[in-house]
């Protein structure tokens, strides 16, 4: 028996191999070749992106060092009001020194100072109360009052009791009414926050 082949299926077979052959190019070479050139397009949209960043950075090098060393300056200078003290003991030696002196400028003689618990302000500072007892005219107390604001290191006045010595509501004749004042104050003073823990360890 001879197999005889119509042209309808000489047509039809010629079309099944061209599908066969495109199938073939476009699974085994237009495919990958387009996942290429798609991984290389996002590679360099990945290094433009890169490349602009370090741009950026170039150009801004230089306010980076302004600003640090702007920085710097500023916390050398709030550190110098600071009292740098490793320990509760030099912290409040080194307060008292400087009460003492405030004091001493404006002729007070403190009777009586006692430091208190530092309490902790934040991871870098705490502060250090201080109560101070006196007498002293009104004169003397602004004075002294300017002389604590003027001093080197950072002190603020937290409470103040101002009563005078002699309590009278009415002035006999011939005598004399002082006009001294009987002065409590609290102050603080800013140090190390690791006095806070130098303190626990302590107790």
């Amino acid at each position: 028996m001879k197999l005889q082949i119509r042209d309808r299926d000489r047509r039809a077979l010629l079309l099944c191999a061209a599908a066969a052959l495109v199938y073939v190019i476009v699974q085994y070479v237009a495919l990958p070749a387009y996942d290429r050139i798609s991984a290389a397009r996002d590679l360099a949209a990945d290094r433009e992106n890169q490349l602009r960043r370090y741009r950026r950075a170039e150009l801004r090098k230089g306010q980076y060092v302004g600003l640090l060393k702007l920085a710097a300056d500023r916390v050398q200078k709030d550190e110098a009001l600071v009292i740098p003290a490793a320990s509760l003991p030099l912290a409040s030696a080194e307060m008292q020194s400087l009460v003492e002196g405030a004091g001493t400028k404006v002729g007070l003689m403190l009777s009586q100072r006692t430091i208190g618990t530092p309490r902790r302000l934040n991871d870098f500072y705490a502060d250090v109360p201080m109560t101070l007892s006196f007498e002293s005219t009104p004169g003397q107390l602004v004075a002294f009052l300017s002389e604590l604001r003027s001093l080197p290191r950072f002190v603020s006045v937290r409470t103040l009791q101002v009563t005078p010595v002699e309590m009278v509501t009415e002035v006999p004749k011939g005598y004399d009414v002082t006009k001294n004042l009987r002065v409590v104050m609290t102050i603080t003073s800013l140090s190390s926050s690791s006095l806070v823990k130098t303190q626990g360890a302590n107790r």
